[in-house]
């Protein structure tokens, strides 16, 4: 399920991240601050690993399995299960680790001038694969790019594009439009573009980035394989050639593995004693702050079923969310206490159970009661997923416990791209199952982006001051403001409830022992610079 973590935090939420206050006017950033979301750290190349790999391996070919791929290699049209390997073409200015801090890519310094004004270093010397040299103009111009893209410009939202400047080939004037905790980690996937050459369309077949491998065959549904840059500007990686094999089935992905077909790849929750019974791979789990949802459509009209509070507490009253745990991950997760993953990093003790849909849970006493008084008994539901083996197992257990309510449930599956198209529609649907993540781990983040992007019919004054103190606190550089401030949103939260928890997304991944140096990222991405064969 790692894909279907990593498409939501590329496409719902590619700029849903965090970076701590950069404090010391004037001065490089080399510290972070304990307990508040880290800042960049001091590394701008690959760190070592336990057993330091070496300069260059043999020719031996890593596989890696994806999925879901949507035909085109432009990294803003690929499929955001793409976003992995085109993260080996494309770099970024920094990449976030697991523990908030930054690998400096193509910005190698930074300058905090204030909590709005940057001074960017970028790398000298970089170039992309058709020899044009990587400068401010390329940084600026992909700036641009994503900021007029529908899906990319969350990762720009915060950037004074009237006031940035290029001050030199190499250095950057930024600005903010306000002081924003995700300004810097929601680069992560800011793709860096040669703007001399640009041409969308041939990109979609010849990608032209400054990372570590070049493309040498693409196979749409099939396969693609890249090959190492012998003049990358970090050094030739270990692992000369991937192929990125696109596997959509899971059962099929277990039999790669079983066969040697899969030096890496997600697995099944009910397949990893198998798998670790092999002994030719080690199973990692990971959770990423991200969290199974069920998005509820709270439009207020007399033509929603779940228009009212009471009638989605019914609903999430009647979910048995440890049956879901039970019965469809292999009972490998666990329950939140609030509307999302209790893996985040600014998720405190005082934000559980604040409300009764959490402190009691499962109750189809109670769940028939709201559903009486609402009129939602007897009514029907759509419950829309797209496609996904686990969402589709997810929406017959709900089904079967509104039936046991006497609310009847509709489930419709759809493929991965109609279903993005529809979630952002809430006519389409009364439940839409999905999961719910921010690549930095951020609840304040998810809470204050999710409801401006994904409307769920939600609307009025509550909504209002929702949003208008979800940005202050995005804006808000003091940690424990910031937190009294996510406090209040969950209270106005708790008054409507525009989405349930249903519980933590426990990622899964087997890891042939014959690679080392495996790292994810925020959000569980990752990058093959660092991995090696250890024989």
């Amino acid at each position: 399920m790692k894909k279907n973590v990593r498409s939501l935090l590329a496409i719902l939420l590619v700029a849903v991240m965090l970076i701590s206050v950069l404090a010391s006017c004037g001065k490089k950033d080399e510290t972070a601050d304990p307990g508040t979301p880290a800042q960049p750290g001091a590394s701008a190349t690959p760190p070592p690993a336990d057993n330091a790999p070496p300069a260059q391996s043999d020719d031996r070919e890593l596989t890696v399995i994806i999925s879901g791929d949507s035909g085109s290699l432009h990294p803003h049209a690929a499929s955001a299960a793409f976003n992995d390997p085109m993260r080996h073409i494309y770099d970024a200015p920094f990449d976030p680790k697991l523990d908030g801090t930054l690998e400096w890519l193509l910005v190698s310094e930074m300058d905090t001038i204030s909590d709005i004004q940057y001074t960017l270093h970028l790398r000298e010397g970089v170039t992309f694969q058709n020899g044009n040299p990587f400068t401010a103009e390329d940084f600026v111009f992909s700036m641009e790019l994503a900021r007029d893209n529908t899906q990319f410009f969350l990762q720009v939202k915060a950037v004074d594009f009237e006031k940035t400047n290029i001050i030199d080939d190499y250095t950057v004037d930024l600005w903010l439009t306000q002081y924003d905790v995700g300004c810097f980690s929601s680069m992560m996937l800011l793709y860096m573009f040669d703007k001399e050459s640009y041409d969308e369309v041939a990109l979609a077949e010849k990608p032209n980035g400054t990372g570590p491998y070049v493309v040498v065959e693409y196979v749409a549904n099939s396969h693609l394989t890249v090959e190492r840059r012998e003049d990358y500007w970090g050094g030739p990686a270990p692992i000369k050639r991937i192929n990125f094999l696109v596997i959509n089935e899971q059962s099929q992905r277990v039999n790669a593995i079983l066969t040697g077909d899969a030096d890496f790849s997600d697995i099944p929750m009910k397949d990893i004693e198998f798998v670790e019974s092999l002994g030719t791979h080690t199973i990692k789990k990971g959770n990423f702050a991200s969290s199974y949802t069920a998005y509820l459509n709270v439009t207020p009209s007399d033509s929603n079923p779940l228009g009212t509070l009471e009638a989605r507490k019914a609903v999430m009253h009647a979910i048995d969310r440890q049956a879901l745990v039970d019965m469809v991950l292999s009972g490998q997760s666990t329950l939140p206490a609030w509307p999302l993953s209790e893996g985040a990093l600014d998720f405190e003790p005082r934000f559980a159970n604040m409300s009764d849909v959490y402190s009691t849970g499962y109750d189809p006493v109670k769940a028939k009661e709201y559903a009486d008084r609402s009129g939602l008994t007897g009514k029907s539901l759509r419950i829309i997923t797209n496609g996904d083996a686990t969402f589709v197992a997810m929406a017959e257990v709900i089904q079967s416990n509104l039936k046991e309510i006497g609310v009847n449930a509709e489930i419709k599956n759809y493929d991965a791209a109609t279903y993005f198209s529809l979630l952002m529609d809430e006519s389409n649907f009364e439940i839409a199952l999905f999961l719910l993540a921010s690549t930095p781990s951020v609840a304040i983040d998810m809470l204050a982006m999710y409801p401006q992007f994904i409307p769920l019919g939600w609307s009025g004054p509550e909504r209002d001051r929702y949003i208008e103190i979800g940005m202050k606190g995005l804006g808000t550089p003091d940690a424990a403001v910031r937190s009294d401030i996510l406090y209040e949103m969950l209270g106005i939260f708790d008054n409507n409830h525009p989405w349930f928890a249903l519980a933590e997304a426990i990622t899964p991944s087997a890891i042939s022992n014959e690679i080392g140096g495996v790292e994810f990222y925020l959000g569980g991405s990752f990058r093959c610079w660092h991995w090696y064969f250890t024989d």
